[in-house]
């Protein structure tokens, strides 16, 4: 009796597992076959994925002679569900513990040592990948950037931010993208303020006027209210 009751307790545990990979399926979007947790790992620094963004096997080369070449991907409005996704990865605590840790080791260990996901690159590899689509083809993601300009946790994923919407919007100025360039100029991030601040000027030098002022005022109010 003892066999026929493990084999029926192996048995429900295997069915147990597939019906949890069935509930648990990733719905995240997938391209050219391959599930989105594979693109997550070639963006992630140090991690080699044949047939990743970033290999060799996406490189177009279009002009010779001045070395005029650019991914595939870049060019396929399929991989954009893909890296605006991407912008929605992040680590958990043991994750981000990792990653400070392996920061911190010695150049001669780490490279023994597998590198660990790191979202924050993920994220910011993310925006920079839909930088390069250009307007023609990214314009989609102008939404997913704008939340990502007021809400991400990177200063880094930020600056990346600001600059993809400038370039996503260089041909016809969004109200969104002037409200979240305009919220950026007052971001904690002094690199991040300097960069929305100098698009404000360059794109739209009224909205960056009145958003000076305001600024200034504001600063004034608060060194009142320290006086008083």
């Amino acid at each position: 009796r003892l066999p026929y009751a493990l084999m029926l307790t192996l048995l429900a545990v295997l069915a147990g597992v597939i019906w949890g990979m069935r509930v648990h399926k990733d719905t995240r979007p997938s391209y050219l076959g391959k599930p989105f947790g594979f693109w997550m790992r070639s963006l992630s620094p140090g991690v080699s994925v044949k047939g990743g963004f970033e290999s060799l096997e996406f490189v177009v080369n279009t002009n010779v002679a001045q070395y005029d070449w650019h991914m595939k991907w870049e060019t396929d409005t399929n991989a954009l569900p893909v890296l605006i996704a991407a912008l929605e990865v992040h680590n958990g605590p043991v994750r981000k513990a990792l990653c400070g840790l392996w920061a911190k080791l010695p150049d001669r260990i780490k490279w023994r040592v597998p590198v660990p996901f790191n979202a924050e690159q993920v994220r910011a590899k993310a925006v920079n990948a839909i930088r390069q689509m250009g307007a023609g083809y990214a314009r989609p993601a102008i939404p997913a950037l704008s939340a990502v300009l007021r809400k991400d946790e990177s200063p880094l994923v930020r600056q990346f931010a600001v600059d993809a919407l400038a370039r996503l919007s260089e041909f016809r100025l969004d109200r969104d993208v002037m409200d979240a360039w305009a919220k950026a100029t007052h971001d904690e991030d002094p690199r991040v303020r300097w960069i929305a601040a100098q698009i404000l000027k360059r794109e739209a030098p009224a909205l960056a006027a009145q958003r000076s002022e305001e600024h200034t005022s504001e600063l004034q109010s608060r060194q009142y209210l320290v006086c008083r």
